[in-house]
């Protein structure tokens, strides 16, 4: 299990809202069950934000040792985010 979904989920189980909360890991959205669609009410990511073409300049504890897929937002830096805002809405509900 990667750490910050098990981190996630033992804070979870700390703060008893294990019947409140469903921790997901998802290549954006395509993971998701299709039940969920209209019925999330909060999204939480991290997605990267770095333009490819910086990557090389970053300090090398960072370049060297972050997996690239970690530091990568695409040419803009905002490839993920462009995919979050398209298809957020479908997932949460009204006011959500």
């Amino acid at each position: 299990m990667d750490t910050p979904i098990k981190v996630t989920k033992i804070n979870v189980k700390r703060l008893g809202v294990e019947d409140r909360v469903l921790v997901l890991k998802s290549d954006v959205f395509s993971n998701l069950p299709k039940d969920l669609e209209g019925s999330v009410d909060v999204i939480v990511s991290n997605p990267p934000y770095i333009k490819d073409e910086v990557i090389p300049t970053l300090m090398v504890d960072v370049k060297d040792y972050e997996p690239y897929e970690a530091l990568s937002g695409g040419w803009d830096g905002l490839v993920f985010y462009r995919k979050i805002a398209e298809d957020a809405l479908r997932f949460l509900k009204r006011m959500g």
